[in-house]
């Protein structure tokens, strides 16, 4: 019972981490080894200035992730740490995250679709025109809040 609780309180913390500092998004990348020109790369992003923060949630999580520091030209800014989790871990995590999201709730929607299509699909199948919408798709609703008013 106690450890249920601290599972969901782990995941209460992911989900509210993820909704205000996080990305969820499907990428399209160049790769000539692949027979297709390309692949798909499902993506759950956590950046911050403040590396415990995502030390903390590597940890929740228990996934493989991507630690990287990204410095921006700005002499004044501090440097922002990026975690990227593997698909592997995103298959794992979305749904126990899934209940407690409140403005990701349709993106991660849109990322479990991808995956399970991502997940069944052969090296050499054909490109998944479902896989470019939910991409379009999740790139306006990551940048829905970003719209500049004149």
């Amino acid at each position: 019972m106690i450890g249920n609780m601290i599972n969901t309180k782990n995941y209460i913390w992911c989900s509210a981490a993820i909704d205000f500092e996080g990305t969820i998004g499907l990428y399209h990348h160049k790769n000539k080894k692949n027979r297709l020109g390309y692949t798909w790369q499902p993506a759950i992003k956590l950046g911050n200035t403040n590396k415990d923060l995502l030390r903390e949630f590597a940890r929740i999580t228990k996934g493989f992730f991507r630690e990287k520091e990204t410095k921006d030209k700005r002499a004044n800014n501090k440097p922002y740490w990026q975690i990227i989790l593997s698909p592997n871990c995103q298959r794992v995590i979305l749904p126990r995250i899934f209940p407690y999201l409140i403005s990701k709730k349709e993106q991660a929607l849109l990322l479990q679709e991808a995956l399970d299509i991502l997940g069944k699909r052969k090296p050499y199948d054909k490109p998944s025109f479902r896989l470019a919408e939910i991409a379009e798709t999740l790139k306006f609703l990551n940048h829905k809040g970003n719209v500049k008013e004149d």
